[in-house]
């Protein structure tokens, strides 16, 4: 399935693709932009729909990594909490690795802002 942008753009739909390659998890940096998005629309009172081709991987490790960048959750506490919502989620050991991935990521991010303001 590939979407038209425009026909998004027809119906005042903003949308954001991160291209992920099938049944591999997405890059660090696309999470970074994806949390990005989801902050905006959620700082405007929309709401936005997150989805992947089976909604079972892709968009579930978003939504996790969204929990732990917005709640402080753990990469464990958030993938229960996706899967509590929805259960046909996937979250085996390549999904929770890239989980802890992007909590390093944001340690490192954290440590580097740290650093800079000392």
């Amino acid at each position: 399935y590939v979407s038209d942008p425009n026909l998004w753009t027809k119906h005042e739909i903003r949308h954001l693709r991160l291209p992920t390659v099938y049944f591999s998890n997405p890059q660090v940096e696309n999470l970074f932009h994806g949390i990005e998005f989801l902050r905006t629309v959620r700082n405007e009172n929309k709401r936005a729909y997150i989805h992947c081709k089976a909604g079972r991987q892709r968009s579930a490790n978003l939504v996790a990594c969204y929990l732990i960048d917005t709640y402080g959750m753990t990469p464990e506490e958030a993938s229960r909490h996706v899967r509590s919502i929805r259960p046909s989620t996937i979250f085996g050991v390549r999904e929770m690795q890239r989980l802890h991935d992007f909590v390093e990521h944001l340690r490192e991010e954290h440590n580097k802002k740290t650093t800079r303001t000392k």
